[in-house]
C-alpha cells in the first residue's frame, strides 16, 4: 500500500481515535493538536486527572473503537484506500490552513492527486439522471484538461 507508513500502528490508530471521539469535531481536533501537538500527547494528558476537563477527559476515553478498527481495515483491504494525517506531507497544504481541517483524509484512489490543482463538483444527493449524467460529462471534461475532482462524500 502506498499509504504513509506512521511510527508504529498505534500512531494512526492514536489520530482515527481522535476522528471517532464524541463531540469533539475537526476544531476540537486543531485545539488540541495547537496545545499538545501529537495525538499520543493529547491521550497522554486524558490519562492525568488534573490535564483537561472531565467531560472532555472521558470523551478521549469513550472514542468509537469499532469506527477505528473499520477504517484501519478499508484502508488495509483496498490498495485504493488510504487515510492522510495531518502530519503526513502528502496532506493538500491549502486544506491544513483552515482554522478546522479534517484531522484524517479518507482517499480513494490516488494521493498524489492532492497536489495537482482540484475542484470540487457540488450537487443533489438525489439528482436527475439528466443531472447526474451533466455532473459526469463535466468531472470527465474537467479531468481530461488536469484538474483532479474532488468531492467531500457528504453521504
Amino acid at each position: 500500500m502506498a499509504q504513509r507508513q506512521h511510527n508504529n500502528n498505534n500512531e494512526l490508530a492514536q489520530w482515527l481515535a481522535l476522528v471517532h471521539t464524541p463531540r469533539l469535531g475537526p476544531l476540537g481536533v486543531q485545539r488540541l493538536l495547537d496545545r499538545y501537538e501529537q495525538p499520543a500527547a493529547i491521550f497522554e494528558a486524558a490519562s492525568r486527572p488534573d490535564e483537561l476537563p472531565p467531560g472532555l477527559r472521558g470523551a478521549l476515553k469513550r472514542f468509537d473503537s469499532a469506527g477505528v478498527a473499520r477504517d484501519q481495515q478499508c484502508a488495509d483491504d483496498d490498495p485504493a484506500h488510504h487515510l492522510i494525517t495531518l502530519d503526513d506531507p502528502r496532506y493538500p497544504a491549502l486544506l491544513k490552513e483552515l482554522k478546522d481541517p479534517p484531522p484524517v483524509l479518507y482517499i480513494n484512489g490516488d494521493p498524489d492527486c492532492l497536489a495537482a490543482p482540484q475542484i470540487a463538483i457540488v450537487g443533489s444527493r438525489n439528482p436527475s439522471p439528466t443531472g447526474a449524467e451533466n455532473a459526469r460529462a463535466f468531472a470527465r471534461a474537467l479531468a481530461s484538461r488536469g484538474l483532479t475532482v474532488t468531492s467531500g462524500l457528504a453521504v
